[in-house]
């Protein structure tokens, strides 16, 4: 989604004018005193700038989640901040029962605007915190359909819809269409947490579209032209790069897939960090605990098991008949 919004930017569709543009040849015979670089190198520059955007994008969005986020967070009190971070985690997605403000920011909202004390009601505007519905999105996924929605928007220079959830989609396939490919969304649930809120993840798979007669691509031919376009498709919109921008640490590596899978490592792994990030500690606590009893279990079994040999191996040598003994020691 990012690096096809990236497409509509104003530095992207002003060097995509300039690459459009057909070459100016003067009408005198004097050589043109400004000099055009080849269509190859601004391909490019194209190219890195489009990484560029893309790259910022993400930033904007990390940025943009993190005060909704913290926004959310300022709708409850101390104590039931604690309360939820201790019972459901840190991970704000996961807290079920969180509804909206709690009634102890209501109450203190309510004490700073009272007429009462004209005092305090010049505070109330800087403490107020804003009407958020914590279950307007259900996970991030959501949330950044909505976001990158209105930021297209703003970048097609159009009316901004309250109710603009996919116009981000319209855009990812406007801009695949020029690949002749278009996205296939599959939305799956991580084994670790079956059917829980925010703990689904997004797979999105770029397929080569079919021609005019119907074709599926079956032919050797047709095989390798649909490896044609998907490799198009990777090399323009700078798919295979994997972007950092924050705490690489945190962001894992884009798994390999089939060729026709999409690349696209920016919002798969942008939307679900926090989530990939705890359950691979999840994992890695739960490895530890499985060693830890796989050596107790071994030391408890095998010193029972070994002094038990060696007190049949006493009781065997001294029970053998004394010529035998002695015949051994000889």
């Amino acid at each position: 989604m990012h690096a096809c919004l990236a497409c509509f930017s104003d530095e992207v569709k002003a060097l995509d004018s300039i690459i459009c543009q057909p070459p100016i040849r003067p009408l005198s015979s004097k050589p043109a005193t400004n000099v055009t670089l080849p269509t190859e190198i601004i391909l490019h520059v194209r190219s890195y700038l489009l990484a560029n955007i893309t790259e910022y994008l993400i930033i904007q969005s990390l940025s943009a989640l993190q005060r909704y986020e913290n926004t959310l967070c300022q709708l409850l009190c101390t104590e039931c901040l604690s309360y939820n971070q201790y019972v459901y985690g840190n991970d704000v997605w996961q807290w079920t029962e969180f509804t909206g403000a709690c009634h102890c920011v209501e109450a203190r909202q309510y004490l700073l605007a009272s007429p009462a004390d004209y005092s305090l009601s010049a505070f109330s505007n800087a403490l107020a915190v804003p009407s958020l519905n914590p279950k307007r999105f259900v996970d991030r996924q959501e949330w950044l359909e909505y976001y990158l929605s209105r930021k297209s928007l703003q970048f097609t220079a159009k009316s901004i819809s309250p109710h603009s959830q996919k116009v981000i989609w319209d855009l990812v396939a406007a801009v695949l269409k020029g690949f002749h490919c278009r996205s296939v969304r599959e939305r799956l649930y991580a084994p670790s947490y079956p059917r829980q809120r925010g703990a689904k993840e997004d797979v999105v798979l770029i397929v080569p579209v079919p021609d005019s007669h119907g074709s599926q691509y079956e032919s050797s031919s047709d095989s390798w032209m649909m490896q044609v376009l998907l490799k198009r498709v990777e090399r323009d919109l700078a798919l295979k790069l994997d972007y950092q921008p924050i705490e690489p640490s945190l962001i894992p590596s884009v798994p390999t897939t089939s060729s026709y899978s999409d690349r696209c490592s920016s919002e798969r792994l942008f939307c679900y960090t926090k989530f990939r990030c705890s359950s691979k500690a999840a994992r890695l606590s739960f490895v530890d605990l499985l060693q830890t009893i796989h050596v107790c279990f071994t030391a408890v079994l095998c010193l029972p098991l070994s002094f038990t040999t060696l007190l049949l191996t006493l009781i065997c040598f001294y029970c053998k008949p004394r010529a035998f003994r002695a015949r051994i020691s000889v």
